[in-house]
């Protein structure tokens, strides 16, 4: 329902580009107050909507969260009625439009299952769309860092990888580059997404802003890569150094192996992982700056249903399926006989988000 309101806010929009130079303005909308005026009111800061309009037609960009930017156009009509726009639907009590020039803000009144006012200010200019190629490339080979701290990698698979666990963002996720009205934009996906007005781009970084309630400039610096560790310490048989071993269930008659200390064997391009009763060959790699190990692990999601299966069974019932998780190791130190690795706690003990840190001692061959 949201949506379809935002979508008839747009348009009401539209109606005030005869005055203070309107037309010609790029708009970023700032914040949404629902239930204005009342004890529920609630305010919305952030943009994901842009909108720049002509004569007769209003063009916009709509931001959604699962990555999909969605570019429109729209014929609009007029009707004014003293000092406000009134846009022309079929309404008992029509939803009105207002351009302030003190505030140099486009701001609209509606009703829509309740009272709400969307914000809108004008944006500057800074052209940067025809370096969309060139940006994709240099953010898909350097590395950069992220308020002041988290470093943050830029995959040619949308994916991002930092260099912390639960931070604002992380691996769940995704990136693109758009461009709106000859400007460019870094899109990050995700329920604390945000979209990035990319303002300069120097040696130095990618700098940019982030409209709302209050604009927040951030700079993507780029860095250096630095590589810490020797890799061929990395490859062998590891166990893991406890005080005692791991308690684990009984397992009555079944004969699975047991782990009472986690083992890793690694070569070149796998790892065979022995944990608790589980046995595994995991599939890894490294990121550019080569202190994360990032594991592709399949695990069974017992709730998917795809409809060939379905048929094939010739029954509606749920089936087990198996799916993949990237699983991100950072490596806190290593040497040729010792690895300590960070992690989250695996998810299947059900203790959240949860880091534990792992030591191992490297066996002889």
């Amino acid at each position: 329902m949201r949506f379809i309101a935002l979508q008839i806010l747009l348009l009401l929009l539209v109606s005030g580009c005869e005055s203070a130079d309107v037309p010609s303005a790029l708009w970023a909308r700032t914040h949404i107050v629902h239930h204005p005026n009342s004890p529920l009111a609630d305010t919305i800061s952030g943009s994901t909507y842009f909108l720049t309009f002509g004569e007769d037609s209003l063009f916009s960009k709509y931001f959604d969260y699962n990555l999909q930017a969605e570019e429109t156009t729209q014929a609009i009509s007029r009707n004014r009625s003293r000092d406000y726009v009134i846009f022309n639907i079929e309404k008992l009590n029509p939803d009105t439009f207002k351009y302030d020039k003190t505030s140099d803000l486009l701001y609209a009144n509606m009703e829509y299952e309740y009272p709400l006012i969307s914000y809108f200010k004008k944006m500057p200019k800074y052209a940067l769309a025809h370096l969309k190629n060139e940006t994709h490339d240099r953010l898909t080979q350097k590395n950069f860092i992220l308020f002041d701290s988290l470093r943050i990698e830029f995959k040619e698979n949308s994916c991002i990888l930092t260099s912390i666990f639960n931070g604002p963002l992380d691996e769940n996720n995704l990136w693109t580059l758009e461009t709106f009205e000859e400007e460019l934009f870094l899109f990050f996906s995700g329920f604390f997404g945000f979209v990035l007005h990319i303002t300069e781009i120097s040696e130095v970084g990618i700098a940019g802003t982030i409209y709302g309630l209050d604009d927040f400039q951030i700079v993507l610096k780029e860095v250096p890569f630095q590589k810490t560790f020797d890799l061929d310490d990395l490859r062998g048989k590891w166990t893991e150094v406890r005080e005692t071993p791991r308690l684990l269930p009984p397992l009555g008659e079944n004969s699975l192996k047991a782990y009472p200390y986690e083992e890793l064997q690694i070569s070149d391009s796998t790892i065979l992982h022995g944990y608790i009763y589980n046995s595994d060959t995991l599939s890894w790699s490294l990121n550019r700056e080569q202190d994360l190990i990032l594991i592709e692990k399949a695990y069974q999601n017992r709730y998917a249903v795809t409809t060939q299966a379905a048929e094939v069974q010739n029954s509606t019932d749920h089936i087990d399926e198996f799916a993949t998780e990237q699983i991100k190791w950072k490596i806190i130190s290593l040497d040729s006989n010792y690895l300590l690795i960070e992690r989250l706690v695996p998810r299947y003990l059900l203790k959240g988000d949860i880091t534990e840190r792992i030591l191992f001692k490297k066996q002889p061959e």
